[in-house]
């Protein structure tokens, strides 16, 4: 299966543009995928959107790992997807900064 995070963005949209700049190196090695919000599915209500496998969330997250834990997202750690990607790791330091996300939904 596909171990791609979905990430669905309406133009002009604030929020989205905050969570590009969040996801930044998540998009750039392959892991977050933009899709545009006409492709999104119709019982999307609110953007950035988020999908992965059965799991959804909308609201630009804090970090990446605040992203992956409410997708239940586990990273394949292959060297394409994490080379020079920093700040998220398999031990429960990966979420240590959950008290900082305020969960705009």
């Amino acid at each position: 299966m596909d171990n791609k995070i979905t990430f669905y963005v309406m133009e002009g949209c604030g929020h989205c543009n905050t969570a590009k700049n969040t996801l930044m190196n998540e998009i750039k090695n392959g892991i977050v995928v933009l899709k545009s919000q006409s492709e999104a599915p119709s019982n999307v209500r609110g953007f950035p959107h988020f999908e992965y496998k059965d799991r959804s969330m909308s609201g630009a997250p804090a970090s990446a790992a605040i992203l992956f834990k409410e997708l239940d997202y586990k990273p394949n750690k292959s060297k394409e997807n994490y080379d020079g990607w920093i700040g998220v790791t398999s031990g429960p330091e990966m979420y240590s900064n959950l008290d900082s996300w305020s969960g705009v939904m």
